[in-house]
């Protein structure tokens, strides 16, 4: 397991722990006996699991009527960078940052600046396979101290929800992380003036829905924000609970417009999320309607080239529908258990697996 990024992998590791008891898969972990009660014997379908290259990128083997497929599964938080090395040896290269589509001119941070691939991206491009971003659990290998915490999460979800759209964000605590983007130095120098920090996007989203003045939009920006306000910084428990009771969960995406972790909270809890238009995909579609709701180009985008009419008119309108839709919580969940709970990505895992065995017949 990669040191200190347990709870990266926690998500296929619990879904592939489900599927064990179930009978669909054995597993082992170093050649040793996995964690309390799961089976220590390699398995036909599902073998040893590989000492890692980094704590970023866990690799792996499956074994299946004699046959084997090497596969990673890389947790890097930037959709543009790759372990060039593990994506060259494996049969099968999982990236949770996927890009929408791998561009020759490289991965569209805004208007004005692309950030060039690595060349082995290309080369190996037939190997890429889109993963998610689950959130982390028990930062475990036991099955169930993981399950404990995702039960905790699953069973948040409300018939009815009285918060039509919530948004939350550290505006301080991202403002002085460095360059807030995670970019090279070198490269912040160079693009200095082509792109604006998420930051900014998300305070200026605070204000517009403040500006609504409904009580049914509930605002957050902790650390201290433009207004003045501080609001408290919520408990885990207590951010479960206020997702529980919205319709819509507002994103803006940062870290180099790479997934977060508010896009499975939010489903996990039965919401919607109202995003930025996002840079990545995940291993299924989302649903347009009731899973995911873009509202525009934010991100890295500079103040200047954003639509902000056309944002604030998105957000009017995702407020309305919200008013007639407080009860999609035991919608979202069934997508959820259809698309991304830990065994159906789990299981998307063996079956790209099993169609990259035939693809080497």
């Amino acid at each position: 397991m990669p040191p200190g990024g347990q709870g990266h992998y926690d998500w296929l590791i619990t879904g592939l722990g489900i599927l064990h008891e179930k009978g669909d898969v054995e597993l082992s972990y170093g050649g040793q006996s996995w964690n309390h009660g799961l089976a220590s014997k390699f398995s036909r379908r599902l073998a040893d699991w590989m000492l890692p290259v980094d704590h970023q990128c866990l690799t792996a083997k499956v074994e299946s009527g004699g046959k084997t497929v090497s596969l990673a599964l890389d947790v890097k938080k930037a959709p543009f960078e790759y372990d060039a090395g593990v994506l060259e040896a494996v049969d099968l290269y999982l990236k949770c940052q996927c890009p929408i589509q791998f561009d020759p001119d490289g991965f569209r941070l805004n208007r004005n600046v692309r950030i060039p691939y690595p060349a082995e991206v290309f080369s190996y491009q037939q190997k890429i396979r889109p993963a998610m971003l689950g959130r982390p659990l028990a930062d475990s290998t036991d099955l169930r101290k993981n399950l404990r915490v995702l039960k905790d999460w699953e069973t948040t979800v409300g018939a009815w929800k009285d918060i039509r759209l919530f948004a939350s964000f550290p505006k301080d605590a991202l403002a002085n992380a460095g360059n807030g983007s995670s970019l090279p130095s070198a490269a912040v120098k160079f693009w200095t003036g082509k792109f604006h920090l998420p930051t900014l996007k998300r305070g200026r989203i605070i204000e517009t829905l403040r500006r609504m003045e409904k009580a049914d939009v509930d605002t957050r920006e902790w650390d201290g924000d433009s207004s003045g306000v501080t609001s408290k910084v919520l408990s885990m428990a207590e951010y479960a609970r206020k997702l529980r009771r919205s319709v819509f969960h507002v994103n803006v995406s940062g870290l180099q417009r790479a997934a977060s972790y508010r896009i499975i909270d939010t489903l996990l809890t039965g919401g919607t999320v109202a995003t930025d238009n996002l840079a990545v995909r995940w291993h299924r579609e989302f649903d347009r309607e009731f899973e995911v709701r873009e509202i525009g180009e934010l991100g890295y985008e500079r103040e200047e080239d954003v639509d902000w009419n056309g944002v604030e008119r998105k957000l009017a309108e995702l407020y309305e529908w919200a008013g007639s839709h407080s009860d999609i919580g035991p919608c979202v969940q069934e997508l959820y258990r259809q698309k991304w709970a830990p065994q159906a990505f789990a299981r998307y895992v063996l079956e790209e697996c099993a169609k990259t065995m035939e693809a080497k017949e």
